[in-house]
Order: C-alpha cells, then structure tokens, then sequence
C-alpha cells in the first residue's frame, strides 16, 4: 500500500469490495432525505437599493428625521443590553428601529437625557402601522421603561397566521420567529450571530448597525408582502384579529377600547399534536450493581430494624430497671453465650419523662402542674378552744346605730372576740 493507504488505514481492494447495495452506502437512500435548503444572507440594500441608514445618537436629530419619514406602515423593532449575572435586573431599551421602502432609523435612546418627543408622538398615532414580531412585548418593555404608548401595533406572527393558515397550524398565540418567516416567504436567511448579545448601549460598530436595520426592514417588507396577501382573501380578515393598541399598561381593541387578546374564529389549528409515547414503568426493585449480588428485600433493608450493636445478646434483668437506668444502656448480667470480652449492651426505649432538674432527687416526681401546699388536706386544729362552740354576741353597729351580731370566730389565740361597746360622747343627752 502507498502512504496515503496506510494513512488512511484501508486498501485499494479492502475499499472495492464495499457493498453498494447496503443502505448505508446506497446512494439513493442518501437522496431521500435532502438537505436543509441554504438560501443567501437577507441584506437590506438589495432590497431597497435607494434607502438610506441613519444612526441617531442625540434629541435634536431624532425629531428631525422622524418627522421626514414617509406616511405609510414602518417595520419595528428595539433592541436593549443584555444581563449576564443571574437574578440582575433587565436593562432599559437602547435602541429603537423604524424602517420603511427609503429610509432606515436607528435611535439610541440609552444616549439621549430624554425621550424625543417627536418619536413619542409617532408611536402613538394611530393612523401609522407598527409591525413587528413579538412586539406586544416590546410595547410593555417600552411603556415600563419610558412610559410611551403605542397604538396600531400589527403583530407579524399573528397576520401570518390570519392570511395563510394552510401553511402555519397549532395554536394562534403560538409566535413565529423573524428569521422563520423570512426563509419561508423571502427564501432568505436573517443572519443570527453575536450581535444579538451585544451591548447596545455603547456605540454601535458597523456589524450592531447592519443588523439592527436588517431587523427592522425585514419586518417592513414581510407587512406588505401579508397586507397583499390578506387584500386578495374574500372576506377581507379583520384588523382586530392581528392589530392591538397599548395604553395605560394593558392591551386595548384599537377600535372600542376595551381590553383585546389575541383571537381568530375563522383561524383551523388543524388536528391536535399526537400524545406523547407512554415511559416505560419504573422498576422498583433494587439494581444489582455487581455481578453475583441479590437485591435486599425491603423488609430487610437497614434502618427498619434495630442495630445489632443495640440488641440485647444475654438474659434480661429480672428486676425492673431503675430510673437511672430508664432511657440509656447498661450491663446486662453475664451470660454464657456472650463474648468474655466485655458485658453486652441492653437497649431500652427512651423514657417519656421530663428531664431532671439540678438536685432533684431521683425518686422523686414533680407534679405536672403547681399545686398549692395543703391544697385539699383536712386543717388541723392548733388550740383546745378552736374546738369549743361560741355563740355569737351582741355588737353596736357603728355604720347605722344598731347592734349586730358577731361571728364568733376564733382570733389568732384560739379565744372568741369580745366586742366592746361604744362610749357615750359627751353631747349625748343620756
């Protein structure tokens, strides 16, 4: 064999004995499945030759250029500065795009101490169309943002579904992507590179610019391209089925105001996706992970049982266990199966009791409540006299004039109290 052969590692005769009529190597096989078709780079100077690009960076300029802008519907589209730590908070919107046939604009607002006022005024009339993919986000990022409004917005996924329903099935919310509806009615490929995650808020370089003008012009000329489609259709499609307002932070009909969502009645989803495959069952049982090794049954299995370390090996205590002893292992007498090695280990169920106090005694339980001392007990008598009867004598009442009666109870010293009756005053006629 040459050089090249023993490189390659097969001969000349190994290479003609192939079989040609395996499907690997059959060539016909190879012809049924076509390659993705690769069309050239979207580029909008071929398609409108005559337009021009304008980077805009300050107020003056921006209402300027907006205000020579041709009446007619505009490609948008906007672009911000992507985040790139976790759990940071999106950053405002950076650039604005209006494209139409003759003029492109690229408007860093991120530059500008304010919001033009001229642009302000053009996103929010509504005889101008605003078309762009996914642009009922870019209407709520916008408002959030600066707090500008934009009304007659055209939602280029949904205009495509509206005019030509044959070709896009599944739901009508389903988004289209840009470069998906560019390949399909424009044979072309929308070009998706590092611009995309780029910092839009520095100055753009000539690869930010030519993307973000291909981004906004294509959405231009797809508009007209389903404007002409939806003309020719019999009944001509409502504009509510694709066209929304944005005001005071919410979707609107553009027509009667109220709150729109996106809805087609004429729209066929076509027939539902098929389910997906059943999974397999899980198998639960235990994997053998080494040849020779039988799965253990879950009755057996560790944690379920006691360990051996706490099993008793010799003979029970026949005495209770004192309360020392509740709750913690403690020799078990010696028995003549067990190792001479050291006493074995008893294990005992943890006690319910609470844990003993600083020089409590062992025997001793203290009551779960407190309990006043003599609470309940019998009183027992202190002097011969509390047992005697008093009968109860006769006291001047001094509150009213009267005489009363007294209790007879016995005083500290075991002897009834006598009352003593009050002395005349001198002013008393007696």
């Amino acid at each position: 064999m040459s050089r090249i052969e023993t490189f390659l590692g097969v001969s000349v005769a190994a290479s003609s004995r192939i079989d040609v009529t395996d499907p690997k190597n059959n060539a016909d096989t190879a012809a049924e499945k076509p390659p993705a078709p690769v069309y050239e780079l979207y580029s909008w100077r071929s398609k409108s030759p005559n337009a021009r690009l304008v980077y805009i960076r300050n107020v003056h300029t921006a209402n300027v250029e907006v205000a020579r802008l041709a009446h007619g519907p505009l490609g948008f589209d906007m672009e911000w500065k992507p985040i790139y730590n976790k759990g940071q908070a999106e950053n405002p919107v950076s650039l604005i795009q209006l494209a139409n046939s003759d003029t492109i604009l690229l408007i860093q607002i991120s530059a500008m101490p304010r919001f033009p006022e001229g642009l302000k005024e053009l996103l929010s009339d509504p005889r101008v169309v605003k078309a762009g993919v996914g642009i009922q986000g870019d209407c709520k990022k916008l408002f959030s943002d600066w707090g500008v409004p934009m009304r007659n917005c055209v939602d280029l996924s949904l205009l495509a579904r509206t005019v030509d329903n044959e070709r896009w099935k599944g739901r009508y919310v389903a988004p289209i992507g840009l470069a998906r509806l560019c390949e399909a009615y424009e044979e072309l490929t929308l070009a998706k590179g590092k611009a995309t995650r780029s910092n839009w808020e520095q100055v753009l370089t000539e690869v930010q610019q030519q993307y973000a003008a291909n981004d906004g012009h294509v959405g231009y000329w797809l508009y007209c391209k389903f404007a002409q489609m939806a003309s020719a259709m019999n009944p001509v499609p409502r504009l509510v089925y694709y066209t929304f307002d944005y005001l005071d932070g919410r979707l609107c009909d553009p027509f009667i105001g109220v709150r729109w969502s996106p809805d087609n009645p004429y729209y066929d989803p076509g027939p539902p996706p098929p389910p997906p495959p059943p999974r397999p069952p899980k198998d639960k049982k235990k994997a053998v992970q080494r040849e020779g090794e039988r799965a253990v049954p879950r009755a057996v299995r560790f944690g379920d049982h006691p360990r051996a370390s706490d099993v008793q090996v010799g003979r029970a205590p026949a005495s209770p266990p004192s309360p020392r002893q509740v709750g913690r292992a403690f020799p078990s007498p010696p028995s003549p199966r067990q190792d001479r090695a050291g006493p074995s280990l008893q294990f005992r169920p943890p006690s319910r009791q609470p844990p003993r106090a600083r020089g409590q005694s062992l025997g001793y339980r203290e009551p779960p409540v407190f309990v006043p001392p003599g609470f309940g007990m019998k009183p027992q008598p202190t002097h011969p006299a509390a047992n005697m009867h008093t009968h109860a004598t006769p006291v001047l009442n001094t509150s009213s004039g009267g005489v009363g009666e007294h209790s007879g109870a016995p005083s500290g010293r075991g002897k009834p109290r006598r009352s003593r009756p009050r002395r005349p005053h001198r002013s008393d006629p007696s």
